[in-house]
């Protein structure tokens, strides 16, 4: 993802088209790629959370465990030039290219028939197509640390029991993560932080961060049900609640974030009128909705 000033945009992508064309020409410049992977294999450890994706893709995408970083080096140096250009085929294809693009209406004038131009450059030679599938299955895992505090989870799907997605579930976070969390695994457990969320795909998850304890926030999610089948709150809590839902709702974004926003609407197929339908189930909502 990269950012350009509006009078550099078209300069830019036209040194972008050169550059692929020039990569889908001389298959022979495509092999600094692998040197700088082999140069900066390394790097991967400096961060926790690169390191995690890297490992994820490598196990569940590639099919390949690594077992040291040299390893992983050992396996980018038998990569042969034709294996990065067949990749390159079946990667730069029209099928697979999308672009998102964020400006003032102004600002899209010529886009249409930039992208075109990059469109026709892409390759189109027949390939296999080797769709990925993955593998999934139930484990039953631990991992000890020598640390003396974790993070203890909790999650599940709701809309596996039937239970469908409403605006007010928004307000039950807040409520969940300022009143019955707050108080049971914050305060009185001694935990760093705790959250929880509930998603538009019935995804959602308690979670607690530098946790001195294990089974008594197990224990307290467990009773999160009992909780919230005997809520109970005037007007004016239920309010503050809503507020802090909405605040969530109605941040400030900058043109980048508009622009992910709509992209992740569009990806989704989520409406206007979807939108709508959630913030007005979020502002009528009352305790007998929790």
């Amino acid at each position: 993802s990269y950012e350009v000033s509006p009078d550099r945009f078209y300069r830019a992508f036209a040194r972008t088209m050169d550059i692929f064309c020039r990569l889908k020409r001389d298959g022979g410049n495509l092999e600094y790629v692998r040197a700088i992977y082999l140069d900066n294999g390394d790097i991967a450890l400096d961060d926790a959370g690169d390191f995690n994706w890297n490992r994820a893709y490598d196990c569940h995408i590639v099919g390949e465990d690594y077992p040291d970083i040299e390893a992983k080096k050992r396996a980018y140096g038998a990569v042969r030039e034709s294996d990065m250009a067949r990749m390159a085929r079946e990667i730069f294809r029209p099928e697979n290219l999308m672009v998102d693009y964020t400006a003032q209406r102004e600002g899209l004038e010529h886009v249409e028939e930039q992208i075109a131009s990059f469109r026709d450059s892409l390759h189109k030679e027949p390939v296999e197509v080797r769709p990925y599938q993955p593998e999934t299955e139930r484990k039953n895992e631990g991992f000890m640390s020598s640390s003396q505090v974790q993070y203890v989870c909790r999650a599940g799907n709701f809309t596996e029991k039937g239970l469908p997605y409403t605006g007010a579930l928004k307000a039950l976070k807040v409520m969940m993560g300022y009143d019955y969390l707050w108080t049971q695994v914050r305060v009185k457990g001694g935990a760093y932080g705790c959250m929880c969320n509930f998603g538009k795909s019935g995804e959602s998850y308690f979670v607690s961060y530098r946790d001195p304890n294990l089974e008594k926030t197990i224990d307290v999610y467990e009773k999160a049900a009992d909780y919230i089948r005997h809520f109970e709150a005037d007007e004016r809590t239920m309010t503050q609640y809503i507020i802090g839902a909405v605040s969530e709702l109605d941040m400030p974004m900058t043109p980048a974030a508009k622009g992910a926003y709509s992209l992740a609407g569009y990806m989704t197929h989520y409406s206007y009128e979807q939108v709508q339908k959630e913030r007005d189930e979020l502002l009528g909502a009352v305790p007998e909705t929790i």
